[in-house]
């Protein structure tokens, strides 16, 4: 079948979680479809990432991003947009990322198509701007209502209070006419599908989790005592920044005094914000982006989610679970994912039960091992990519992508 994919980011480096599950699904189907991948680019180094993709064989378009600043607009249409998006009832990155020109790549690679899907809920109006034809899907990779109203739970001041619930209350609005209006939203997890029919109980959803390569990461061996604790995120995704900052500022220096021959790698983390953080304190690295993060979990007695903010489910998490790196996480790092407590990952919440539940995992290989093992169990049986591809075909066939419709 004739597929068209828009994104916002190359798919190529795979070093965000989005990116990881979008190369990851896109190449499969690339090898059972015919698929083309429409893509914004905004630096060299993007376009070279797209250019590495053509090199495998994909069909790419590449599309520049035109950018916005409010101090220098450096076209009158750019200036334009960004008084749209000022003022308008979408949510502002909507409107940055809604261009005329992905429109007309759109409309020229639709022609024929069985299915036209966006892999992001903010690039929506290019499905939606459609004639009616090919099935149309959009990509919910987060539920952006919900992760702005866990900002605004831990967000101080009133400027950026004031700023997110007005996002947040234009999220709730736009993700759930979308839901409504494309054949299908492709959400990560029930409990993204559940947030999402509070929106529009007329949601048409269907999930399509994130998933993790086990064959290609094989679990390491548990070491009899642990010392190294590893968190891995991208420091684009707002979650990611704030999980690093309480990390650094509260369960770190409380955790150094109980283990002070613990040591902490937090990777591809390497912003101004947290490098100062972590400057002066003993035991922590801090690295830039990493293409293979396998080595970082090889060192690791320990993987860390502390994240208090955010939607969707956590690639960082599957990679654990399939490299075979025990789990210690919030409720909300874990949210969507089929993660029994004590069983697949030990869960904290507060400062002190991080503290308590590293110490005790890292003095405790038995356990660690035996989490680690009932992970990897959960992950090759539920979270292979090769089985979400297959759930992913089955929607678009349902929904008559294969000529029934």
């Amino acid at each position: 079948m004739k597929i068209v994919s828009i994104n916002a980011v190359p798919p190529y480096p795979p070093t965000s979680g989005g990116q990881v599950r979008t190369f990851n699904l896109l190449g499969r189907l690339h090898g059972r479809h015919d698929l083309s991948v429409l893509c914004f680019y905004r630096s060299a180094e993007e376009r070279a990432g797209l250019a590495h993709l053509a090199g495998l064989g994909w069909r790419i378009v590449a599309v520049p991003f035109a950018r916005l600043n409010p101090a220098q607009p450096r076209t009158w249409p750019t200036a334009g947009r960004y008084l749209a998006a000022l003022g308008s009832a979408r949510p502002a990155g909507v409107t940055h990322w809604d261009q005329p020109a992905m429109h007309a790549a759109v409309a020229e690679a639709a022609a024929g198509a069985a299915v036209v899907q966006a892999e992001e809920t903010f690039l929506a109006p290019y499905v939606l701007g459609l004639p009616r034809g090919p099935i149309r899907t959009v990509t919910a990779l987060d539920v952006y209502a919900v992760t702005l109203g866990r900002r605004l739970a831990v967000t101080q001041g009133w400027r950026p209070r004031w700023s997110l619930r007005r996002e947040q209350a234009r999220f709730a609005r736009y993700e759930g006419w979308v839901a409504g209006q494309v054949d299908r939203m492709l959400v990560m997890s029930d409990v993204d599908a559940a947030s999402l029919r509070e929106m529009n109980p007329a949601a048409r959803l269907a999930v399509a989790p994130n998933g993790v390569d086990t064959r290609r990461l094989q679990p390491g061996p548990i070491r009899t005592q642990g010392r190294h604790l590893l968190f891995v995120g991208s420091p684009n995704h707002a979650p990611n920044v704030d999980a690093a900052h309480w990390l650094l500022t509260e369960i770190w220096p409380a955790l150094h005094r109980r283990r002070p021959d613990a040591t902490l790698t937090l990777v591809y983390m390497d912003t101004p914000a947290v490098s100062a953080l972590a400057a002066d304190q003993p035991g922590v690295r801090v690295t830039g982006r990493a293409l293979d993060v396998t080595p970082y979990y090889r060192e690791a007695d320990l993987a860390l989610a502390p994240l208090r903010i955010g939607s969707g489910t956590r690639l960082k998490i599957l990679e654990a679970m399939a490299l075979g790196v025990p789990i210690l996480t919030t409720q909300v790092g874990a949210e969507g994912l089929a993660l029994l407590p004590d069983q697949h990952a030990v869960y904290a919440e507060t400062t002190t039960e991080w503290v308590d539940a590293a110490c005790a995992l890292l003095d405790a290989a038995a356990r660690r091992r035996a989490l680690a093992a009932a992970a990897r169990a959960l992950a090759e049986s539920l979270y292979e990519w090769d089985r979400i591809v297959e759930q992913l075909e089955a929607v678009y066939r349902e929904l008559g992508a294969d000529g029934s419709r």
